[in-house]
């Protein structure tokens, strides 16, 4: 993995929130409806793993990992150097939202504000949270084991899409944070 580069851009700073090209971040996103359970659909669920591939192939971002849920998807990803972390996302909102919700004939916001976000810190950190996003699904009693969940890098149809080579056998630790991961860190809000 390479080591960041530049420096936290102002912006994100004022909203404490640190974004660096070639580190690597976990992020939860939540839909606003949360009783209808939109991502459950087909075909809501892969405009948004569309999304991520897309981003990806367009060197947004590197992925290190998803999972679907029904109302809200994790993601490990990496920044690229052109993007800034508050401007892919706001990118891919605003994408996604568009497009599930033309699919289920609405209209409105479709996102909840904000996301979730933690700097992974080396690779304990990262082995530990992919460990969680895989296991999602399992806890929340959609699936047997987390490899039978469709919408997720532990599945065999997306399990290539994490980019193993750019990872390599560790994640350099991070200068900037400090906390190692830990499930109770992310509010229940983003679970």
């Amino acid at each position: 993995m390479n080591e960041p580069t530049d420096k936290p851009h102002s912006s994100d700073l004022r909203k404490g929130r640190i974004s660096l090209a070639g580190c690597a971040y976990f992020i939860t996103k939540c839909v606003r409806d949360t009783v209808s359970r939109p991502l459950a659909g087909e075909d809501c669920a892969l405009r948004l793993v569309s999304s991520l591939i897309w981003a990806r192939d367009h060197r947004w971002l590197r992925i290190l990992g998803f999972v679907v849920m029904p109302d809200h998807y994790h993601a490990l990803i990496a920044v690229r150097t052109a993007r800034r972390l508050a401007d892919v996302m706001a990118s891919m909102d605003k994408f996604t939202a568009r497009q599930i919700n033309d699919l289920l004939g609405r209209r409105g916001s479709f996102w909840q504000d904000g996301f979730y976000e933690h700097m992974l810190r080396d690779r304990a950190d990262y082995d530990a949270i992919l460990a969680y996003v895989h296991n999602n699904p399992v806890e929340a009693g959609l699936a047997a084991a987390a490899d039978v969940w469709q919408y997720s890098t532990a599945n065999p149809r997306y399990a290539h899409e994490i980019d193993w080579e750019w990872l390599g056998p560790s994640l350099p630790k991070s200068r900037v944070c400090k906390h190692r991961f830990s499930a109770d860190m992310v509010p229940m809000r983003f679970r």
